[in-house]
């Protein structure tokens, strides 16, 4: 399938954290129908962030290049997609975008 989704999850980084979200991801997996989609989870992925708080509603990102004070070099791969270093507002808007794109889900 060439829709994508993505989990829409609490940023789980601090030890009160349940395994939740990292269940219900695994799970999905297992699903004959939803393991057809290629299924983005946060939280498996990169925790930087140009907000120092991290989770700071007042805080300019919105995970566009434009907003995120971290460089595009850093954000961004050569091919043009999130990498390690990324802003997770970043890498997360940039797969809600893929999602739209595809006609996928959240």
């Amino acid at each position: 399938r060439d829709e994508k989704a993505i989990l829409s999850v609490k940023f789980s980084l601090g030890e009160h954290c349940t395994d939740y979200a990292t269940a219900f991801a695994l799970e999905l997996k297992r699903d004959p129908f939803l393991k057809q989609f290629k299924t983005y989870n946060p939280n498996a992925w990169c925790k930087s962030s140009c907000d120092p708080e991290f989770t700071n509603f007042a805080h300019p990102c919105r995970g566009t290049l434009s907003t995120c004070t971290i460089p595009a070099d850093q954000n961004l791969t050569a091919d043009g997609k999130p990498c390690p270093t990324s802003c997770w507002r970043f890498a997360f808007r940039f797969h809600q975008e893929e999602c739209k794109d595809t006609q996928g889900f959240m």
